[in-house]
């Protein structure tokens, strides 16, 4: 079984790669104090998406949107999809792991200016969702995905989402003060 995840994988990544080199997305840093909306990326359980946005309204402040694209790692989640909150499925993605475009242009459509990922290990989906996004900038924990992110954190010492997030903030105001 680890053959064929790992053959599919693979070939998804080397097709993404290709999608990547046709398109040109413009990237650039963002001004914290000017940010109207953000995208948190994640799986999980229905009482982490409350608590992960929670999180970030209050490090980023309550001025900001904040958009998701939720893979949920329970069997049937209570959350509902809308405008700020992409639910992503089997039906989401293609036997590759690449990102359908009714659900990519559902994440699309949400115009975040930042998304923060706040797996530490993101699925071949989300890295496909993360890689195709049309934000301007894109934040992730340090490891091999290295084209879906222009902030990339190592967090090996503290592995809180609070403090990943924390830490995003304030790399990205040193990056941009304002």
């Amino acid at each position: 079984m680890t053959f064929l995840e790992n053959w599919r994988t693979a070939v998804g990544q080397s097709i993404l790669k290709r999608k990547l080199q046709k398109s040109a997305i413009s990237r650039k840093t963002v001004a914290l104090d000017a940010l109207k909306s953000i995208g948190l990326v994640a799986s999980g359980k229905d009482a982490e998406y409350e608590q992960w946005t929670k999180m970030t309204q209050k490090v980023f402040g309550t001025q900001a949107k904040i958009n998701w694209l939720w893979y949920s790692t329970e069997k049937e989640t209570k959350l509902v999809e809308g405008p700020a909150l992409v639910l992503v499925d089997k039906k989401s993605y293609s036997f590759f792991y690449q990102a359908k475009p009714i659900a990519l242009d559902s994440f699309n459509n949400q115009k975040n200016e930042l998304i923060l990922c706040l797996d530490e290990k993101p699925s071949a989906v989300l890295i496909n969702f993360l890689a195709q996004s049309n934000a301007h900038f894109r934040v992730g924990y340090s490891g091999m995905h290295d084209h879906s992110f222009e902030l990339m954190l190592d967090m090996s010492a503290k592995k809180t989402k609070a403090h990943f997030i924390s830490e995003a903030h304030k790399y990205i105001k040193l990056m941009n003060p304002s």
